[in-house]
């Protein structure tokens, strides 16, 4: 991993985050503030790899219902094989939060799919808007 930071803005202030991770300032800021069970979501692969197929499902069914463009459901589809493969297990740092906040599991899983699906030659990681399925 790299020792450049880019800065990353949300509504509460901007953060600095690794340039070469994808996820964003609030995953930053979780990681530097709660570190509620100390264990990371990196070591559930069941719960990542449950949120890739549930979007991979969902990228495939609205583009079936012509909500999606094939270009983009072809993406998120590369990008949850890649999340399948175990290709980003290093991206999904967020502790653990016992009994709630999967809400937070989830908005990491939206950066660990959504972030490689919107890679190009262009973009360097944590760049781009995330292209989720929902």
């Amino acid at each position: 991993m790299s020792n450049d930071n880019r800065i990353e803005h949300d509504p509460l202030c901007p953060v600095d985050v690794p340039a070469d991770r994808y996820y964003g300032a609030q995953t930053a800021r979780a990681l530097k503030n709660f570190p509620i069970s100390g264990i990371p979501i990196k070591n559930m692969p069941f719960v990542i790899q449950a949120l890739a197929h549930v979007k991979m499902a969902a990228a495939q069914a609205n583009c079936e219902d012509h909500l999606l463009p094939t270009e983009k459901r072809d993406v998120i589809v590369r990008a949850c094989q890649e999340v399948l493969a175990g290709k980003h297990d290093d991206e999904f740092l967020r502790r653990r939060i016992p009994r709630w906040g999967g809400h937070v599991h989830q908005y990491d899983h939206e950066r660990g799919v959504g972030e490689p699906c919107e890679r190009t030659p262009r973009r360097s990681a944590g760049r781009g808007a995330p292209c989720a399925p929902e």
